[in-house]
């Protein structure tokens, strides 16, 4: 890595980090959430219907 240039002129700072200050300023957004219960979907019978091979019956 290269350094390219230097800024020194404190004008020149400001100018650039103004839209960074505004921007963390703002409201922060809603924070993480965590993946759904599998098990509460299990128990609302949105479980996966049986294979319709099981319900066959057996070959004699």
């Amino acid at each position: 890595m290269r350094v390219v240039a230097f800024l020194t002129q404190a004008s020149v700072i400001d100018q650039i980090l103004a839209p960074l200050r505004t921007r963390a300023a703002r409201a922060p957004h809603a924070g993480a959430r965590s993946p759904p219960a599998t098990r509460a979907l299990a128990s609302r019978g949105t479980a996966r219907a049986p294979c319709p091979s099981a319900a066959a019956p057996p070959v004699t």
